[in-house]
Parts: C-alpha cells; sequence; structure tokens
C-alpha cells in the first residue's frame, strides 16, 4: 500500500486517479493556524536560530499579519519558514550587538516583518479598491478557498482592439469578449461616443464541459431566420 499526498488532484493523471481512494482533509483555519504557531511553530523557530524568548516576542496581532499577508496556503509550512525568517533578522541584530548582555528584548513589528519579508504578497484591503470605477470583482477557487480577483478597466483613446495577458482559459477569455461587447453595444447610451456604431458583431457564448464539441459558424442569414 502507497499512502500519498497533494495539495491538488488537477494534476494526477485520470489513470492513476481513478485506482486511489481520495481522502480529503480541510485546511487550517486562520485561527487555527494562529494557535499551532503560538504552540509550536515560533518556540521551534526560536530555538533553530539560537536565540530565547527572553529576547524575542511575537504577538498574535503580527502573527495574523504574517498569515493572511504573507501566506495563502492549507497548511502552515510556508507560515514557519516565515517566522523563521523574522527569528533571523532578531539573531542578526543580536548577533551584531556590541554588549549582548544589555541587549533590549525585541517585540516583533511591521517594520521587522516587512525587513524580514518584503511586500505584502496577499491583498487583504479590497474595501478600498473596489470603491473605485472600473473595478469588477471575480471569484476564482484554490486549493486553499476561494479568492477574489480584481478585474480593472480604464477608458483611453485607441483602436478599440482587446489585448488579453496572463494565463487566462477559455471560459474567462469568453466572457472578457462579451463584456467588451456589450461595453460597446451601450457605448452610446452610456455617453462613451459622440455617435452611433452600426457595426454588428454576434458571439456564441458556450460552458466548457470534457465532452464539448466543435463550435459552428452561424451564417448571418440563419442567424436573422433564428432571431
Amino acid at each position: 500500500m502507497f499512502i500519498a499526498t497533494a495539495n491538488s488532484l488537477e494534476n494526477i493523471h485520470p489513470a492513476l486517479l481513478d485506482r486511489m481512494e481520495v481522502i480529503d482533509l480541510s485546511g487550517y483555519s486562520i485561527d487555527e493556524k494562529l494557535q499551532i504557531a503560538k504552540q509550536y511553530l515560533v518556540p521551534r523557530q526560536v530555538k533553530q536560530n539560537g536565540i530565547t524568548e527572553q529576547i524575542f516576542e511575537m504577538k498574535d496581532a503580527e502573527l495574523r499579519t504574517v498569515i493572511t499577508e504573507y501566506t495563502m496556503e492549507s497548511g502552515v509550512r510556508n507560515l514557519e519558514r516565515a517566522i523563521g525568517s523574522v527569528c533571523r533578522v532578531v539573531a542578526y541584530r543580536y548577533a551584531i550587538c556590541e554588549k549582548p548582555e544589555e541587549f533590549e528584548k525585541i517585540v516583533v513589528d511591521n517594520s521587522i516583518i516587512q525587513e524580514a519579508l518584503g511586500n505584502k504578497k496577499n491583498d487583504s484591503l479590497l474595501h478600498e479598491r473596489i470603491t473605485k470605477p472600473g473595478v469588477a470583482i471575480g471569484l476564482a477557487y484554490t486549493t486553499v478557498g476561494g479568492r477574489c480577483l480584481l478585474i480593472e478597466t480604464t477608458k483611453f483613446p485607441g483602436s478599440g482592439q482587446l489585448t488579453l495577458t496572463g494565463q487566462l482559459g477559455d471560459v474567462m477569455k469568453e466572457s472578457i469578449g462579451t463584456s467588451l461587447s456589450w461595453i460597446k453595444t451601450n457605448a452610446f447610451r452610456m455617453g462613451l461616443l459622440s455617435k452611433r456604431d452600426s457595426r454588428k458583431n454576434t458571439e456564441v457564448v458556450r460552458v466548457m464541459t470534457d465532452r464539448d464539441v466543435p463550435r459552428q459558424a452561424i451564417k448571418e442569414e440563419d442567424l436573422d431566420r433564428l432571431l
């Protein structure tokens, strides 16, 4: 019998997955990660980095900051690495101190976290960004739960061509194309154009499945007859 672990089943071959018994284990919540960090991760990293609790302290607020803004995972592997990086900053300051016996205890704050981990990796200030015009919210599923996708647009002179960047799936590309078609259709009513445009654009939107059949072209006269 073989036991394997994975964060996602998407990359496992279907033939192999069909022969496996899958046991789903839910990830830790933020409060659970906080308790694990306080009871196990912080003491272990303090010991491994050669410092003591007499010169190092990391409170709950700072631990929550690391959990929510620097790590996004179902487990605590990256969280322990991040805590270790913070500990090494304090260990370095202690090592270069000329009088270790006079070294004052360091209470970790946001400046130390940023020095150790750099800029924030997760945007937790969505409520401040979604109040701006031209920003829409989408939802994405990940192995650690749902994530919000901010879709930002702006108006500027151009030819009306659409450029897509990044790794987008076919359904996402079709959704963006449909949105652009709606904007073009209602551009005169919304005051985006000074005069009406008589050009037509027809799109057939589909829902992608594993047994999806190829799309066929629809002639304009057939479309007029159907409508």
